[in-house]
């Protein structure tokens, strides 16, 4: 995720995610989900890329076993200093709205769980102006403004995002939507207790981030019939949106 200067989103919730990710039903679903959304871009081999508030570096990972060629930004330099001893990666620890990079310089970009802790609009802005015509970006954002809870104010979310609000902050920036799909559709329900009984407090965001190995293999296999499903079927509803945008113009 991306980090702000006013953002809450700290080492240690980076340190946790980096525990958690590589196994945790939410995020293994997340990365299927993404690699289906890359695949949909046009002849994609060796495309140069931007990952924009990379985190700990996992997707950056994904992109260069698709055979693209990945730059990874975030503010915080732990997870930059990891890919780039470990795979060479070229990194840059910058502010995700004002993007150090040259005009039409990226064939596409990652924002995965980035738009909320920005502002969206400047950042769309400077997404269009280093894309090149006809560019991509793969985005996920949280979804469902009503549930806002503790953990949107722990992570330091500005919004959560409507389908409308979304695709509206999109085309104002010169970019169209070419899928859009909610995530977490099955699940939503215990999702939607969970937000709501743990509105104020950490208690329950932490019982997400560790469901236990047995939940974990059940809530992981409800998310591998969605996906497969979604081929097929319009989801009506989910804690996430994730989209595949095209640069116009």
């Amino acid at each position: 995720m991306a980090v702000s200067p006013r953002s809450e989103f700290g080492r240690d919730r980076l340190e946790r995610l980096r525990e958690i990710e590589g196994n945790h039903f939410w995020f293994t679903g997340r990365r299927q989900l993404v690699l289906g959304l890359l695949r949909q871009c046009p002849t994609i081999v060796n495309q140069r890329v931007l990952d924009i508030g990379c985190g700990t570096g996992i997707h950056t990972r994904v992109l260069l076993t698709e055979g693209l060629r990945p730059l990874a930004l975030d503010l915080r330099p732990e997870g930059l200093l990891q890919l780039h001893r470990d795979l060479g990666v070229p990194v840059v620890q910058a502010e995700a709205e004002y993007l150090p990079v040259s005009d039409a310089s990226f064939d596409g970009m990652l924002m995965l769980d980035v738009l909320e802790h920005v502002d969206d609009g400047l950042l769309l802005r400077e997404a269009h102006r280093a894309l090149r015509p006809g560019g991509w970006i793969l985005a996920t954002v949280p979804a469902m403004p009503w549930l806002w809870s503790y953990r949107d104010v722990g992570a330091g979310h500005k919004r959560r995002y409507t389908r409308a609000t979304f695709s509206a902050a999109m085309w104002r920036a010169g970019f169209r939507v070419r899928s859009l799909t909610y995530y977490q559709c099955l699940l939503f329900p215990l999702t939607a207790a969970s937000r709501v009984l743990g509105r104020n407090s950490p208690g329950m965001r932490d019982r997400e981030d560790l469901p236990g190995p047995a939940l974990n293999r059940v809530f992981g296999w409800v998310n591998r019939v969605e996906l497969r499903l979604g081929r097929y079927v319009r989801w009506p509803w989910g804690s996430s949106l994730a989209a595949l945008c095209e640069r116009m113009g």
